[in-house]
């Protein structure tokens, strides 16, 4: 999970020095989960909450008065009291776990100062649940405002295998996390390729220079040649230059939608170190067609890296700090750079 950092608490409550026992870190933790309630509680988003609910009441009065005479609902009305329905869950939920951390800090501070020091597992356990709760309640409110529709994501790369493995990693990431995915690979094409049909009229007299016919990309500057090739799943293959993700679903835009730029990776040898150009397409993925230029080597960006795998740290332009002791396979530390980075995103958009 992703470090973010609290101001101290001031009065009677605070700990006046970092502590070092189990039961002190256990009561610092339940001190900055209060502190983000009480964050919240100011925030935009609980603010515009609490007008909905009062526009909703007003609505509500109305409603109440239709149903003592007898009279039907229109389907408007019974959506109102549906959303009303809704927020009020979101606002006891709300209640609820501000409540909740307060009781768990109000204990943990008295196990802190007791004789025992030694953390007690309750607590803990509470703790741990009372912090997942508040990152689904963050979720609840992202989503009352969150853009809909799909992330579309191309690879590119001189390197083919961290090409492919960086594309499954995020494929892999997507999927664990519910989405839905289209994936496309893109490759230069084979000698022997032939076009089985003719071109259609309305893409030759298009305005378009680039188009598709038949999964292969033809420039019309070109004499109609084929450039590019692909196909409908990530897989091995020989020039292979690209890929691309379409991700669907609730959560793409929070995780995926600011992936774009060159990320880097760790040296092998006296090898450069390998980069993936990850953009951030404008079109759907099924329109994309991949410039030309990316068929030759040195057409990738010359920017500086926004991501930098290192052999056990991740440094990221979207985290606040890098990330340390990052072990594993490259799928496990992109999925652990990716959801600290929405983790923070998703507090600065509804804490703001």
């Amino acid at each position: 999970d992703a470090h973010i950092a609290v101001k101290p608490v001031q009065g009677q409550r605070a700990i006046t020095h970092t502590p070092n026992s189990s039961a002190g870190k256990l009561a610092e933790a339940a001190r900055n989960n209060r502190r983000w309630h009480q964050v919240l509680e100011q925030s935009t988003a609980v603010r515009e909450l609490i007008n909905e609910i009062t526009q909703h009441q007003i609505s509500e009065k109305s409603i109440l008065k239709k149903q003592t005479r007898g009279k039907p609902l229109s389907n408007h009305l019974q959506q109102v009291l549906t959303e009303l329905g809704r927020v009020r869950e979101i606002q006891n939920w709300i209640r609820e776990l501000r409540a909740e951390s307060e009781a768990i800090e109000d204990a943990a501070v008295e196990a802190f100062h007791s004789d025992d020091i030694v953390e007690q597992p309750d607590l803990r356990q509470r703790l741990d649940a009372a912090t997942a709760a508040w990152d689904q309640l963050l979720l609840r409110l992202y989503a009352r405002t969150a853009p809909t529709g799909s992330v579309s994501l191309a690879f590119f790369s001189e390197d083919p295998i961290t090409l492919l493995e960086y594309a499954a990693a995020y494929r892999n990431l997507a999927e664990s996390l519910g989405l839905v995915i289209l994936e496309v690979l893109y490759r230069l094409p084979e000698d022997n390729f032939r076009f089985c049909k003719p071109f259609p009229l309305e893409l030759l007299t298009s305005d378009a220079v680039e188009f598709w016919h038949e999964d292969a990309l033809v420039d019309k500057d070109n004499s109609l040649t084929p450039y590019l090739q692909r196909e409908w799943k990530l897989a091995p293959r020989g020039g292979l230059i690209g890929c691309g993700l379409r991700i669907t679903g609730k959560g793409a835009h929070l995780h995926f939608a600011a992936e774009g730029g060159i990320h880097a990776f760790p040296k092998v040898g006296d090898s450069p170190r390998p980069t993936v150009w990850v953009k951030l397409l404008e079109e759907d993925l099924v329109r994309h067609c991949p410039d030309a230029k990316l068929t030759r080597r040195g057409a990738l960006p010359d920017d500086p890296p926004r991501r930098i795998f290192n052999a056990s740290a991740i440094s990221d332009r979207e985290c606040d700090e890098p990330i340390i002791n990052a072990v594993g396979t490259l799928a496990e530390k992109l999925a652990l750079v990716v959801k600290t980075a929405a983790r923070q995103r998703l507090v600065k958009i509804v804490l703001e």
